[in-house]
C-alpha cells in the first residue's frame, strides 16, 4: 500500500461543517473522520499521550451522536492548527459515513475551499 492509499474512505470536512468530538467535557474540531479512524484539531498546549486509548463522542452538525474509542496513533503540536490522529477499534457506522457524505456532496456541488 502506498502513502496515499487508505483502508477506510476519509471524508475532508471544510470549516463550517466539522463535527466535533467530545473527549471528557471538551470539544474539538474533526478536520476529517473514517469508519475506523479521526484527525481532530486542538490548542497547542493540549498533548494527548500517544499510544494511549481514548473515548470519546462524534456530535455531528444534524445533532446525532456516535460512541468511539481508539488509540492514539498521532500528535502534532507544531502544526497549525494543531491535531491529533486516532485509530478507532470502535468507529463510526458505514451507513452514518454515507449520509455525512450524502450531506456535504448535496451542499457543495461545486466544490469548496478545505483549509
Amino acid at each position: 500500500m502506498n502513502d496515499q492509499q487508505r483502508d477506510f474512505f476519509r471524508l475532508i470536512y471544510p470549516p463550517a461543517d466539522r463535527p466535533n468530538i467530545k473527549i471528557e467535557e471538551s470539544r474539538f474540531p474533526v478536520g476529517d473522520l473514517s469508519e475506523m479512524g479521526i484527525k481532530f484539531f486542538h490548542q497547542e498546549t493540549i498533548k494527548f499521550p500517544v499510544g494511549v486509548r481514548m473515548k470519546g463522542t462524534i456530535i455531528f452538525k444534524d445533532g446525532s451522536k456516535c460512541e468511539v474509542e481508539g488509540d492514539i496513533l498521532r500528535v502534532d503540536v507544531d502544526s497549525t492548527p494543531a491535531f491529533t490522529v486516532v485509530e478507532f477499534v470502535k468507529g463510526i457506522p458505514m451507513a452514518k459515513m454515507l449520509e455525512e457524505q450524502r450531506i456535504l456532496i448535496k451542499k457543495y456541488k461545486r466544490g469548496v475551499e478545505l483549509t
